[in-house]
């Protein structure tokens, strides 16, 4: 269990909760849950049940191990090949986060960006073996978690480049994926971020790992609450916080129950609460200075 204070840290480091709450219309939640299922299954089950559980749900239906990358992801085809489902696993073993370790910049010339290599090096492998399966005149939407939701936002960038119909990326619980000349570039990738108060992975990579030009987010966010409840967060451009202070709060003691609130199994109650219709809250969680009285934010 986490201690209050550093709770309360967490809580206001993945949070921005200054002015007016960023504009944006009501997010497709029934969209969203299913493919959280589907997130769900890809997941948590073996291939084998989530061929059984999905299969009539689709035209067709790819499950994809990729060897090189140990990544795994989904690619359903709805019958008549309008709408093509694509959700990518997060990390699931050593492989995985050898690249999410990979925090160094590389530049992507054909996105005219420069990106968190070992991201772009886990979406380049996977988008070579989509690509050929992908349906030119499909609508395409896509949904990942931790590293899946940091593939998702390069592979959508890659869709964009090449002309494909992407409608939305659900990014949940994603790390940064480039600088701000990165998301300058892209802000206007179809790209919803989808967090819970109190997950430190959203903060990654922090600035001091790269301090000449920092990771930040782009497209908006939004933090789902208990219940039926959310909240649209304001920018996170800014939420940028040093490794000191990042080891803080993953420091031994603490890095079960930090991580606890990363997993999609504590995202997942909080997006199938959202089933039945879901309610946009005013305010979000207390301010830093209501959780840590004095206390300055990083």
């Amino acid at each position: 269990m986490l201690r209050p204070a550093l709770l309360g840290a967490l809580v206001a480091a993945c949070t921005a909760l200054a002015g007016a709450q960023a504009s944006l219309p009501e997010p497709d939640f029934p969209e969203m849950v299913h493919l959280a299922r589907l997130y769900y299954s890809v997941r948590y089950e073996t291939p084998e049940e989530t061929r059984r559980a999905w299969e009539s749900a689709y035209g067709e239906l790819a499950l994809v191990d990729l060897p090189a990358t140990q990544n795994r992801y989904l690619l359903g085809t709805l019958r008549g090949g309008t709408r093509q489902e694509i959700v990518i696993r997060g990390t699931a073993n050593f492989v995985n986060a050898v690249y999410d370790a990979e925090v160094a910049k590389s530049w992507n010339a054909e996105l005219q960006i420069r990106l968190h290599r070992g991201f772009e090096r886990m979406a380049l492998a996977l988008y070579a073996d989509l690509r050929p399966r992908l349906l030119r005149d499909a609508e395409l939407v896509l949904f990942g978690h931790s590293l899946g939701a940091a593939e998702a936002v390069v592979v959508g960038m890659l869709l964009t480049h090449d002309g494909y119909r992407l409608k939305q990326i659900y990014a949940s619980g994603q790390p940064k994926v480039t600088d701000a000349a990165g998301a300058e570039r892209w802000k206007d990738l179809p790209v919803l971020r989808i967090s819970c108060e109190g997950d430190p992975i959203p903060l990654l990579p922090p600035r001091s790992v790269v301090s000449a030009s920092p990771y930040v987010h782009l497209g908006p966010e939004i933090l789902l609450l208990d219940g039926p409840y959310y909240f649209v967060a304001d920018d996170r451009s800014g939420d940028e916080v040093r490794l000191s202070e990042v080891w803080s709060l993953l420091r031994a003691e603490t890095l079960r129950g930090a991580l606890d609130v990363h997993y999609f199994r504590a995202y997942y109650p909080r997006y199938l609460s959202k089933e039945g219709g879901a309610i946009r809250e005013a305010t979000g969680p207390q301010l830093w200075e209501e959780l840590v009285p004095g206390a300055v934010p990083p």
